[in-house]
C-alpha cells in the first residue's frame, strides 16, 4: 500500500484528480523540522488524515461481520463529511515560509516546484474564499 499527499479545492470536481505530492510526502519530517525553526505551523499539522483513518478502518478485520448488514452496502462508510477543510490562510504561512527558505536550492527543485504548484493554488483559493485540503492518502 502506498501513501501520498494530494492538495484539492472545495470547488475541485470529481474530474479533478490532484497531482501525487510525492516530495512533500517524502520529505515530511525534514519539512516539520524546517516549520518549527521558521515557526509557523508545522505541515503534518496541516494535513487532512480523514481518508486514512477510513481507509484503516474499513481494513479492520472486525469491522467484516455484522449481524445487520445491509446486503447492498460496500462497505465504504467515509463520507465527504469527514473531510477536514479549512481556509487556505491556514496553509499559505507555512508554504510561504518553506518556499523562502528553500529558495532556489537545485537538490530541492522537485520539492519547490511542487511548493510553488500548491501555494498558487491556495493563494487563488484564499481570494476566491474556498477552502482547501492537504489530504494523506493511502
Amino acid at each position: 500500500m502506498s501513501s501520498t499527499l494530494w492538495f484539492c479545492l472545495a470547488t475541485d470536481t470529481e474530474d479533478d484528480v490532484p497531482d501525487d505530492l510525492v516530495e512533500l510526502y517524502d520529505r515530511l519530517d525534514a519539512l516539520d523540522a524546517r516549520c518549527e525553526r521558521l515557526d509557523v505551523p508545522v505541515l503534518s499539522e496541516l494535513i487532512d488524515y480523514s481518508d486514512a483513518a477510513a481507509n484503516l478502518d474499513q481494513d479492520d478485520p472486525d469491522d467484516d461481520y455484522d449481524d445487520d448488514a445491509d446486503p447492498d452496502d460496500d462497505g465504504d462508510d467515509w463520507t465527504d463529511s469527514e473531510a477536514e477543510w479549512r481556509p487556505a490562510a491556514d496553509l499559505l504561512p507555512t508554504l510561504r515560509a518553506l518556499l523562502d527558505d528553500l529558495g532556489d536550492d537545485p537538490a530541492c527543485e522537485a520539492l519547490v516546484a511542487e511548493l510553488q504548484d500548491i501555494t498558487t493554488r491556495a493563494s487563488a483559493a484564499e481570494a476566491d474564499g474556498v477552502e482547501v485540503r492537504l489530504v494523506y492518502v493511502m
